[in-house]
């Protein structure tokens, strides 16, 4: 059984079917491909937020630290007296007449602190990685985004439907959610999502500005 669809059904198996039954008789979808619609958007979720969990960050940190002190090592007179005689008696290396025999020793040297050079601004790069704060909110929109996204092939694609956006909620004409949106957020809602019809509208908007998909705003 996927991964998604033990999300769906840990621990309320009975009460998950019938919100996926209830689901898919008031959008006159087949229950099994919705099951199958939802299990896929699961995974995405899942995979999306895996990318950029917080470990990477502490992985980062990991890395700098061997970064850091592997130059230290490198940049040690012994350690890198050895690494310029390995580059300098690499085959097909000078010939042993004097001024050759000299620029080949001045050329190893140069090699090996270039890459000493290249750890220190990989160590740099790492560092700023490290450090790097994502703004508030955009992970949960960009992971909201490619679930609703494959929620939105599914209708347009396999199901053949229009895309109908909603207006805003607080227009003062008063706006009820479009089919669209009802769709989407209600199977957000199924994968235990806290996500409000208001930002399941933003997104689609972004995904309709994006060209990812037609479709058509109402009032």
């Amino acid at each position: 059984m996927p991964a998604g669809r033990r999300r769906l059904t840990d621990g309320n198996g009975c009460e998950r079917g019938m919100d996926i039954s209830k689901l898919a008789q008031e959008f006159d979808i087949h229950p099994g491909m919705l099951e199958t619609v939802l299990d896929g958007a699961a995974g995405l979720l899942r995979t999306s937020r895996e990318n950029v969990r917080p470990a990477n960050k502490k992985a980062l940190r990991g890395v700098a630290k061997t970064l850091a002190q592997t130059i230290d090592r490198l940049s040690g007179d012994a350690v890198r007296e050895r690494l310029v005689e390995a580059v300098f008696q690499e085959p097909d290396g000078p010939d042993e007449d004097g001024l050759a025999h000299y620029n080949a020793w001045w050329a190893a040297q140069a090699r090996v602190d270039r890459a000493i050079e290249g750890a220190r601004d990989l160590l740099a790069l790492v560092r700023a990685g490290e450090a790097f704060k994502v703004p508030a909110g955009r992970p949960q929109y960009d992971h909201w985004t490619v679930a609703i996204g494959s929620l939105l092939e599914v209708w347009t694609d396999d199901l053949g439907r229009e895309v109908t956006i909603s207006g805003h909620a607080a227009d003062p004409r008063g706006v009820k959610p479009s089919r669209t949106v009802r769709f989407v957020h209600q199977c957000m809602q199924l994968l235990r999502e806290d996500i409000t019809e208001q930002a399941c509208r933003t997104i689609l908007l972004k995904l309709q500005d994006q060209k990812v998909v037609n479709s058509r705003t109402t009032p």
